[in-house]
Formats: C-alpha cells, sequence, structure tokens
C-alpha cells in the first residue's frame, strides 16, 4: 500500500496507485505527485518458550568401536513428547566413551505438532552424559519444517536428573 499526503482528502493520506509519469490515481481522478512518502509493513514473529517433560521409549545400541582409553557407540532412541510438542522423536546419537562424561552429538527427527501445528522437523544434538546425568543443547536444523511446522526455528535444551527427562524449547513458528 502507499500512503502519500493528499491535503485535499480529509483523512490527509492518499490510498490509491501512482501510474506511469508520476499521477495518481484515485478512482476516477488524477493528481499530480508532489510527495511521495513510503511506509513498510514489518512482521515480528514473537518467540515461545516451553519446558516439558518427555518419555524414553526404545534405546538400543547399533554398532560400538573401540579406541585406545574408550570407545565409538553408534545408538538409536525413540522419544514420546506429550505437551505443547507432541510427538514421537527418532534420534541417532554418536556417544563418545572414554575417561570423562560421555560426549553425545546427535541428530532427531521428530514427527507431531507444536502448538497444534502438525508436521515434522529435525534437531541437532550436542551434550555430555555422567552415569547421574545429562546436559545438552539442540536446535532445530534451518529448512527442516514440514507441512504446518515450515519455517519452524528454535533451540533448546535437554536436561536428565534422577531418571526424569526435561527439555526446555525456545521457538518460532514460520
Amino acid at each position: 500500500m502507499i500512503l502519500l499526503p493528499a491535503p485535499a482528502l480529509s483523512t490527509g493520506l492518499f490510498v490509491g496507485t501512482v501510474t506511469n509519469g508520476g499521477f495518481l490515481q484515485d478512482g476516477g481522478q488524477r493528481r499530480a505527485l508532489t510527495s511521495l512518502r513510503m511506509t513498510t509493513e514489518a512482521r515480528h514473529q514473537s518467540s515461545t518458550s516451553i519446558t516439558q517433560d518427555f518419555g524414553f521409549g526404545q534405546w538400543e545400541t547399533v554398532e560400538t568401536a573401540e579406541f585406545p582409553g574408550g570407545s565409538v557407540t553408534y545408538e538409536r532412541a525413540v522419544y514420546t513428547y506429550d505437551g505443547r510438542l507432541r510427538g514421537t522423536g527418532t534420534v541417532r546419537y554418536l556417544m563418545v566413551y572414554g575417561t570423562g562424561p560421555v560426549q553425545v552429538t546427535g541428530v532427531e527427527t521428530i514427527e507431531g505438532s507444536v502448538d497444534g501445528r502438525a508436521g515434522s522437523f529435525v534437531i541437532s544434538h550436542t551434550g555430555t552424559a555422567t552415569p547421574d546425568s545429562v546436559d545438552g543443547t539442540f536446535e532445530v536444523v534451518a529448512g527442516s519444517g514440514t507441512s504446518a511446522l515450515s519455517g519452524l526455528s528454535g533451540s533448546g535444551t535437554i536436561r536428565v536428573r534422577n531418571g526424569t527427562p526435561t527439555m526446555s524449547f525456545t521457538y518460532t513458528l514460520g
């Protein structure tokens, strides 16, 4: 939309189209263009933050490779989400076991819904694990959202304490 000063109009603004030659077309009237003020409409998407527990489903070690002082495993797990994020996540982890905390890197495909909008998306995980706890971060892979989750972006944390997994997720729906 173009907003133009138009002193002859009671609103003080002209809403219409600009024709070739610098004339304004307002219904049947043409006026010479003497000044122009363009405005743009900015859409600000707000982010949402949630914290919710999630469930562990199936977990299996697919492959193990030994190295001096430790091992690397390829593991597959299934998580269930039942909150504002609802659905099932299938994650594939590479876990490096050495003398300190386990180093974890993973990719998870989540199929379900966020705030009632259905689709799927992918998140990448990094973190550490000890026998007593898990601390990790994740980020939505840009462009991975499908259907009503197209344009989803966000990041969060995963914590496991006393066997209870909890996630915090800050996201923007596209």
